[in-house]
């Protein structure tokens, strides 16, 4: 069984939801490198709608020699409309809305194998979460655990 990287099960997440381009006009899937506030969002988004995955810790458990690893991924669905506020999370003519971008991550990810292989378990998603709402903007969050299990060398 493979020690799964973080980089390998990030990169698998944000193929996973690259079609939301095609789909649901996302301009932007990518990796999120910054804080959370509204400076770093409006500076890390160049295109809206947009889809941003950042790892955000792991869990383990230990089974003997096996061990199970939890990797955590919070997933930031932003819109944004500069008239209606409302339009940026419910959506409107020319724009999915934040909402509409949840339901979207979750139907692509939730009990979804992000690489089909024995050590890697499907998407679970564990909370979702209103983050940045306001002057404009709507970004909600969804978190989603990548189970993998590997062995451990023992002595």
């Amino acid at each position: 069984m493979a020690d799964r990287t973080i980089t390998e099960i990030e990169d698998a997440v944000l193929a996973k939801l690259a079609g939301l381009t095609a789909s649901h006009g996302v301009r932007q899937v990518g990796p999120y490198n910054g804080d959370l506030d509204l400076e770093r969002f409006q500076a890390a988004v160049q295109q809206w709608p947009a889809v941003l995955v950042y790892y955000s810790g792991s869990s383990f458990e230990d089974h003997g020699q096996r061990r199970a690893e939890i990797m955590e991924f919070v997933i930031f669905a932003c819109e944004r409309h500069e008239v209606d506020q409302s339009q940026a999370r419910r959506g409107g003519p020319t724009n999915p809305g934040s909402y509409t971008l949840l339901k979207a991550v979750a139907d692509l990810l939730e009990g979804s194998c992000v690489i089909a292989a024995g050590d890697v378990f499907p998407c679970e998603r564990l909370a979702q979460q209103s983050e940045i709402q306001g002057q404009g903007l709507s970004v909600y969050s969804a978190r989603y655990g990548v189970k993998t299990v590997y062995l451990v060398p023992m002595e």
